[in-house]
């Protein structure tokens, strides 16, 4: 078993199986469950639930949320440091409690890096925030990368971290059964050149 300093590097993304316990994993539950959803939105799409089905909350940075934000902010310091790299000052906008919570629910491929606001973001994070019991399909994919079968299953374990390069494609495939809950964040700064 993984003990929260060990990572799995597959090139273009890392796993920290158990990056947050499972008592962090409820505490932003709660703190999520408490907010507004809607749908998920993809700026400028006139056929959304062909990309993209899902409900996201946004957690903005605030007295309830400050210990999320520091554990979050430390996970992808420590991922930074030992694999990437990259000229990281701030947040790339709130954390996103998103739920995969309807059968075909799913994340078309994409990347977090792109035009606009989002030209700043160099990193992107995937926390799991459900058991892998509790859903089927689902699965969080990266074009050009993969995970040997053996090992798929610690993506999918509660409190697993998974951080990418913002420009790497990747989606999230549509849900079979139950609901697929994870915590979204995105860090970045200066645009690269």
């Amino acid at each position: 078993m993984f003990d929260g300093n060990q990572s799995l590097n597959y090139g273009i993304f890392e796993v920290i199986p158990d990056a947050l316990s499972p008592a962090e994993c409820l505490v932003i539950k709660t703190v999520a469950g408490q907010l507004l959803a809607s749908a998920g939105m993809i700026p400028g799409d006139t056929v959304a639930e062909r990309h993209r089905k899902s409900q996201v909350r946004w957690l903005a940075m605030n007295k309830s949320t400050e210990a999320i934000y520091n554990r979050v902010a430390q996970i992808i310091a420590r991922s930074n440091d030992a694999s990437w790299h990259f000229e990281i000052t701030k947040f790339g906008g709130p954390l996103q409690f998103t739920e995969y919570d309807a059968l075909g629910s799913h994340y078309a491929w994409h990347m977090d890096w792109g035009p606009g606001a989002n030209v700043e973001r160099k990193l992107s994070l995937s926390i799991q925030l459900s058991d892998h019991s509790e859903y089927d399909g689902g699965d969080l994919e990266f074009m050009n990368g993969g995970v040997p079968e053996s090992e798929r299953q610690l993506m999918r374990s509660i409190g697993a971290a998974i951080i990418f390069p913002s420009f790497i494609k990747h989606r999230v495939t549509p849900i079979l059964r139950g609901c697929r809950k994870s915590l979204v964040a995105w860090v970045g700064g200066r645009p690269y050149r």
